[in-house]
């Protein structure tokens, strides 16, 4: 029996070959996968790509990574009808990795790892939104010294 997820709004609708994702996911070193994007969010379009996010496990290195991800991108092609555009969670700017995570849809994987993810990254954008808002606050007092 095929497991099929629609991800759909209105009348914008996108069918998913679930087990065939899986099956491309269990032959490869992924800890878990998640949809994200306009298709998950309801904003997608006929021309919009289906956005994966792809969690290697620790021991993949870059090359690796690079190498499978490209595997899985051609992959996935055959399982749905948009383009598929997957992405290497550690090559994701980190804001964007975290709304992957809060917003997607997990379809492979463990979710404890992306919950421990999704944690780390909550932590680092907000260590680095109060480092950018500390450095703000320091330059414009430069300038009110006349020091810029």
């Amino acid at each position: 029996m095929r497991d099929n997820a629609r991800v759909s709004d209105g009348d914008l609708a996108v069918d998913i070959d679930l087990e065939g994702f899986r099956s491309v996911f269990d032959d490869a070193d992924v800890c878990y996968a998640v949809l994200f994007g306009s298709f998950v969010t309801g904003s997608g379009s006929p021309t919009s790509d289906l956005d994966v996010c792809v969690r290697f496990v620790d021991e993949c290195s870059r090359r690796e990574r690079f190498r499978q991800r490209n595997r899985i991108d051609s992959a996935l092609q055959s399982y749905t009808a948009p383009f598929v555009d997957v992405s290497d969670f550690e090559a994701l700017p980190d804001t964007v990795a975290q709304n992957a995570l809060q917003d997607g849809f997990l379809v492979y994987g463990d979710p404890a790892t992306k919950a421990a993810d999704e944690r780390q990254l909550a932590q680092q954008t907000n260590e680095s939104s109060e480092q950018r808002e500390r450095r703000r606050r320091e330059f414009i007092d430069r300038l009110a010294e006349g020091n810029v």
